[in-house]
């Protein structure tokens, strides 16, 4: 587990010394010995993590240098965000001084804080070099990079044993997926295949294997067949000798002569032998309660959430405990503890912890991360992701954004059953997640004993120790006074009650070294002016916050990556904010929810010319372009990065400059256009190549006719039109669309009377929505179209008086909505 403070580390080192190798002048070759010590002390740790996984004996002077490890990774990682922001506070190019003798002057102002810094870092390094000459005593081995897990032994006991002997009575629930694997493995493939059972620990995967695997119906259409644990650390000939003895004894035959003495090719020749011609199956690896307690009991079922293996060892806890609401409450309000203490709950713990300890290295520290987020709390993935690359836990990788990468990591995460799905876009995109209660209680645990992030909790008021992460939920602002002096560089806020003006006076200078800051539903409502003095800030939400204006001093955020608005009261933005270089992702709007849905209810902000400086911006939303005129739209087409815009208030004049500027941006992905009124034309018939990759394509305003380079988007999955007065049925030229999965015509897109779904057309369509269509009274859909929807909402129209024509030929409908007919 040290590892996960020493990893991150030697990457962020790395990255400094290629690409930021200017801002280290003066330290340079002390960061590169201290680099150097550190990836050699690393293929130690790798081995002592894998000890303590496997809770092999590990001496107390072994903990202590593991401890000492990870206390001088913290002491690295702030001493050199403590030179960065002193080089960067006092650059001369920075504070633009001219001139010999004023440079002269503040280089002798700031060399004894320059000096003072460079001299901790040449004792951080003397104290790597003594730790690296330690980690001989201890006889840790070299492990390579990737999974952490090491030799496991047999000192706990596996509960997955117990699921060997279980009679079938003993077992319910896994009826049909047992029946569906039988299914597979009998009725299935002629031909060699493997079956996989997949999932996080605890789920039963080993108890439904063996239960399949015991089936006589499986047995009796095998020739042979054996049952093979294969454990995360293994002997590849004691695996393969198994095997062969296990088929010899189903088939009452005697091992081969020598079995014992063969090495592994003889094993696998001897195997491949006697597995020919023959069909295998492989596979890796009445009471009732007490009324006064069922409330309570249904509770405790609720936090292990499905899990069999909890439900199992928790119930034969609470078999030891009085049947008392006392007792039981003590258990599940106490549930985390006990999980790491109770002998009844320790193989529950241990068998989690091996999905964890299974992870590789780079996802470690982002698996640690969603244990910063509340209990039950569904997590936003974007929020998320921005949050681990700010972090710096991604890794880049030629020809991906590292959007991209962190996207793959969570869906590793999932895949691996580690993380939950809550919400699911219509494309299949996962939007929020989750994690398991009892998998946020080892999440805890180890946060703690990596001293990787604090969680405080409601009862807390103070903390002595190591970290760099705060989370705070339903505390008191006035902890957070007891952080200040403790080098924090990441703070998540949820539930607090205020957060006064007094306080926040001093909060960006008691937490300079801020990387991310997270005020996402705070009670805010000023953001103090010397905000830019936090140079190491990459990630600065004030979502949903009260705060109505952004300081100058915004453009002094050299390094910020994200800057989330959104459902703040900001309409305008400081021009200072096109000095922001590496920002990625500015997302800025207010949406008046108690408003009828209209062209002024979504309000975004107002930019100034210049915003063409921004090169990194992938995400821009939502800009009001017309304060800006055509100088601003030219702007805008500078961003050939862009993935996602969205604008407001076009207005007929801009709308060629709108098209040409549109077509500068290859990656565009999303694109959301409103016009300034109901009755203005948005001009967009002149974009001869759209950006090819458009995904989303949303349009709020009034149309000469459909635009005819739509038809030709080939990745188009979903496109809304608003207020377009379209005259001509849309249908005929949208049906070939190959990817369309949502389509939505509303608030009169469409002024037409009739709208015809023809044979083979939109394949692919899963949600169809007409709303405020008032001038359509016929909807016909012919058999073979609208193959795969799923979802059709109409209404309210108030011509259509029938339902439509040849609904009955939608198969695979599931939801149907008819809204404001009486």
């Amino acid at each position: 587990m040290a590892d996960t403070a020493v990893s991150p580390l030697i990457a962020r080192l790395i990255s400094l010394l290629t690409e930021e190798a200017k801002l280290l002048r003066g330290i340079h070759g002390e960061v590169a010995d201290i680099k150097d010590e550190l990836e050699s002390i690393q293929i130690f740790l790798k081995d002592a993590d894998a000890r303590a996984a496997a809770e092999e004996d590990i001496s107390d002077g072994a903990k202590t240098w593991v401890k000492q490890v990870r206390e001088v990774a913290f002491h690295i990682d702030v001493a050199i965000d403590q030179y960065l922001l002193h080089e960067a506070k006092h650059d001369p190019r920075r504070l633009h001084f001219t001139g010999f003798f004023p440079k002269i002057t503040h280089l002798l102002k700031t060399f004894n804080s320059r000096h003072e810094i460079a001299t901790k870092i040449q004792e951080i390094k003397a104290s790597v070099q003594k730790i690296k000459d330690r980690s001989k005593r201890y006889s840790f081995k070299s492990i390579d990079q990737g999974s952490s897990s090491g030799a496991r032994n047999d000192r706990w006991h596996d509960p997955r044993k117990d699921s060997f002997y279980l009679d079938d009575a003993d077992v319910v629930g896994i009826e049909s997926p047992r029946d569906e694997l039988i299914g597979w493995l009998v009725e299935g493939l002629p031909y060699r295949s493997v079956l996989s059972v997949v999932g996080m620990g605890g789920l039963g995967k080993t108890t439904l294997a063996k239960k399949v695997y015991d089936h006589q119906k499986v047995r009796g259409h095998f020739d042979c067949h054996a049952w093979i644990p294969v454990s995360q650390s293994y002997n590849t000939e004691h695996l393969l000798r198994s095997m062969i003895k296990q088929f010899c004894k189903a088939r009452m035959e005697y091992p081969p002569q020598g079995l014992d003495e063969m090495d592994e090719e003889l094993l696998i020749n001897e195997l491949r032998n006697y597995l020919q011609q023959k069909r295998v199956f492989q596979f890796d690896f009445g009471g009732h309660c007490p009324p006064a307690l069922e409330n309570l009991s249904h509770n405790i079922v609720e936090k292990c959430k499905g899990l069999p293996l909890a439900i199992v060892a928790i119930g034969g806890l609470l078999s030891t405990k009085d049947k008392t609401i006392f007792e039981w409450q003590n258990l599940h309000d106490g549930l985390g503890i006990e999980l790491g203490r109770n002998p009844h709950l320790v193989g529950v713990d241990k068998i989690l912890s091996l999905s964890y300890e299974d992870l590789p290295y780079n996802l470690k520290s982002c698996f640690l991360y969603l244990g910063m987020y509340p209990e039950d709390y569904s997590i936003n993935c974007v929020r998320l992701i921005r949050q681990w690359i700010a972090e710096g836990f991604v890794k880049k990788i030629e020809g991906k954004t590292v959007e991209e990468i962190a996207r793959e990591y969570l869906t590793e995460l999932i895949h691996r059953s580690l993380v939950q799905v809550s919400i699911v876009d219509f494309d299949g995109k996962v939007r929020r997640c989750r994690l398991h209660d009892l998998l946020r209680e080892i999440v805890l645990q180890k946060m703690k004993d990596l001293s990787f992030c604090h969680v405080l909790s409601k009862k807390e008021l103070s903390f002595e120790g190591l970290t760099r992460r705060v989370s705070i939920d339903r505390g008191s602002y006035s902890v957070l006074k007891g952080f200040k002096d403790k080098h924090i560089h990441s703070i998540l806020l949820f539930n607090l009650d205020e957060l006064p003006k007094s306080f926040m006076i001093t909060f960006f200078a008691d937490f300079k070294l801020l990387k991310v800051m997270d005020f996402e539903d705070a009670p805010l409502y000023h953001i103090p002016e010397d905000m830019g003095s936090l140079f190491h800030l990459r990630y600065l939400s004030f979502r949903n916050t009260k705060v109505n204006v952004l300081p100058k001093s915004i453009g002094k955020l050299q390094n910020l990556e994200t800057l989330d608005l959104k459902q703040t009261l900001i309409c305008d933005i400081p021009v200072e904010i096109n000095k922001l270089g590496k920002l990625r992702h500015f997302l800025a709007y207010n949406r008046d929810y108690k408003k009828d849905f209209n062209l002024t209810w979504q309000k975004g902000v107002k930019i100034q010319k210049g915003v063409g400086c921004l090169k990194s911006l992938q995400k821009l939303y939502y800009v009001k372009v017309n304060h800006g005129g055509i100088d601003l739209i030219e702007e805008l087409g500078k961003l050939k990065q862009l993935k996602k815009l969205g604008i407001q208030n076009m207005t007929t004049e801009i709308g060629r400059a709108f098209c040409a500027s549109i077509q500068n941006m290859k990656d565009l992905q999303s694109l959301e256009v409103s016009s300034i009124c109901e009755d203005e034309i948005i001009d967009l018939q002149s974009m001869s190549s759209p950006p090819q990759f458009l995904q989303r394509l949303h349009i709020s305003g009034r149309l000469d006719k459909l635009p005819d380079w739509i038809p030709k988007l080939q990745h188009l999955v979903r496109l809304r039109m608003f207020w377009s007065r379209l005259e001509d049925d849309p249908l005929k030229a949208l049906q070939n669309l190959p990817n369309l999965l949502q389509l939505t015509f509303s608030r009169q897109a469409y002024d037409g009377e009739q709208l015809h779904f023809k044979t083979g057309g939109f394949l692919k369509l899963k949600e169809l929505g007409l709303h405020h269509l008032n001038g359509l009274y016929s909807l016909m859909i012919d058999e073979g179209a609208l193959p795969l929807l799923e979802m059709l909402s109409i209404g309210p129209t108030p011509q259509l008086k029938e339902v439509p024509s040849g609904i009955h030929h939608l198969k695979n409908l599931k939801q149907l909505n008819f809204w404001g007919y009486a």
